[in-house]
C-alpha cells in the first residue's frame, strides 16, 4: 500500500463499514478490493460519519459489493462513476468559487481516476511478467489500434512494419533520416577530395570507402541495389546522397573522372558540365588542383644532366564577330631533365658553352 494517504481514501470510512455493513477494511486485498469508494457509497458513509457526531443513529438500506477475484481486462469498476462529473441536484448550480465544495469534488473525482489507472496498470505489469512474447505482442497490437499508436517488433521487423500504411513508413523514414543527418553531415565533410594528390586518388578503394561510411547510407543504397549492383555503382550513389547535404562536397570518385575527362580532352564545358551532374568540382576546380601539384619544384642536379622541353602552342584567331566566337590561345611548356652522371662537370666547362 502506498504511503500516501490520498491512496487510503476507504480507510477514513473502516467504522462506518463495520457498523452499517460488518466489512472489515482491514482484512481486504490491494489485488481484489479497491482502495477507494464510489460516489453513492461515500456519500452513505459521510452521512453516518455526521450522524455519529451529532449523537444520531443512521441505517441505510444499501448493501455493499461482494469483490471476487478479476484481472484488469474484466474489471467490473464502475469507472464511468469515477469519471462522470456528478450533479449538485435540480435546480440553478451554485457559483463556483475558490475552495468551494464543487471544486474539491472534482478535484477528488479526478484523484479517483487516477487512482484506478494506477491501480490498473500496476495489475498489467504483474499479469505480464508471465505473459508469452507473442501473447504480449497480440495485446501491444491491440491496444495500438485502439489507442493510435505503432507496435514494431524488434525480432521481426519486416513482417510487422509490412501491414503498416505506406505513409506510416514514409513518416518513420524521414524520422530516422532526420535524427541521423548530424552525423552524416559530420561524415561529409570526411570524404572530400579536397587536397588530394594523384596518388592518393589512385589508391582509393571503392568497396573499403562504401564500407567507412553512415550505415543509414549505406543502408539506403544497399535496399535499392541488388547482389548484381556494381560496387562502384553504389559508391556513386552514396556520393549523390552526400551532396545533397553538403552542396560544395568534392567527392574522389566523381573528382578522379573529371581528372580523366580533363587528361582526353581539356574541354571547360566539359568539365563544367560534369560538375553540375556529379560531385567532383568544375574547370576552376580542376585548374586550382593541377596549379597545386606544381608548386613544389624539383631541384636541379649536381651532375650531369640531360633537359629536355617542349613547348605547345594554341594560337586561333577569329574573323567572324559574333557573341560568344572566343579564340582559342593557350601556351603549355613542359620542361624535364635526366640526370646522366651524379660526379660529372661537363656542364661548368666553359669550351662547352654554346657561342
Amino acid at each position: 500500500m502506498d504511503s500516501d494517504k490520498r491512496r487510503c481514501e476507504v480507510y477514513s470510512f473502516k467504522d462506518g463499514c463495520k457498523a452499517l455493513w460488518n466489512v472489515e477494511i482491514n482484512e481486504d486485498s490491494a489485488e481484489i478490493h479497491p482502495v477507494w469508494t464510489c460516489h453513492k457509497c461515500r456519500k452513505t458513509l459521510s452521512r453516518f460519519q455526521v450522524s455519529q457526531k451529532s449523537g444520531k443513529r443512521y441505517q441505510t438500506d444499501k448493501k455493499p459489493f461482494e469483490w471476487l477475484p478479476h484481472s484488469p481486462l474484466n474489471c467490473i469498476c464502475s469507472k464511468e462513476d469515477l469519471e462522470k462529473p456528478h450533479s449538485s441536484g435540480p435546480g440553478r448550480p451554485s457559483k463556483a468559487s475558490g475552495g468551494s465544495e464543487t471544486d474539491t469534488a472534482s478535484e477528488t473525482e479526478q484523484h479517483y481516476s487516477e487512482e484506478y489507472n494506477f491501480h490498473i496498470l500496476n495489475e498489467i505489469r504483474r499479469l505480464y511478467s508471465g505473459l508469452p512474447a507473442q501473447s504480449a505482442l497480440q495485446l501491444a497490437s491491440e491496444l495500438g489500434d485502439r489507442h493510435g499508436f505503432v507496435v514494431i517488433d524488434v525480432t521481426n521487423m519486416r513482417n510487422s512494419m509490412a501491414t503498416l500504411d505506406s505513409s506510416v513508413l514514409t513518416q518513420l523514414l524521414e524520422i530516422a533520416v532526420s535524427l541521423t543527418k548530424e552525423s552524416v553531415k559530420t561524415d561529409a565533410s570526411s570524404v572530400t577530395a579536397d587536397g588530394r594528390d594523384l596518388e592518393e586518388l589512385m589508391n582509393i578503394e571503392p568497396e573499403e570507402w562504401f564500407k567507412e561510411r553512415a550505415p543509414i547510407i549505406q543502408g539506403i543504397v544497399h535496399q535499392f541495389s541488388d547482389s548484381k549492383t556494381p560496387t562502384i555503382a553504389k559508391v556513386v550513389a552514396a556520393e549523390h546522397l552526400y551532396s545533397l547535404i553538403n552542396r560544395n562536397l568534392m567527392s574522389p570518385f566523381s573528382f578522379a573522372k573529371n581528372v580523366v575527362s580533363y587528361s582526353l580532352t581539356p574541354s571547360k564545358r566539359l568539365i563544367d558540365l560534369n560538375g553540375k551532374m556529379h560531385p567532383g568540382g568544375g574547370y576552376s576546380t580542376m585548374k586550382s588542383w593541377l596549379a597545386n601539384m606544381a608548386l613544389d619544384l624539383l631541384p636541379f642536379p649536381n651532375g650531369d644532366a640531360l633537359v629536355a622541353f617542349d613547348n605547345v602552342q594554341i594560337v586561333q584567331k577569329r574573323w567572324t564577330v559574333r557573341v560568344d566566337n572566343k579564340a582559342k590561345v593557350s601556351i603549355l611548356t613542359s620542361v624535364c631533365h635526366s640526370e646522366v652522371e651524379p660526379n660529372g662537370n661537363l656542364q661548368r666547362k666553359a669550351d662547352l658553352s654554346p657561342r
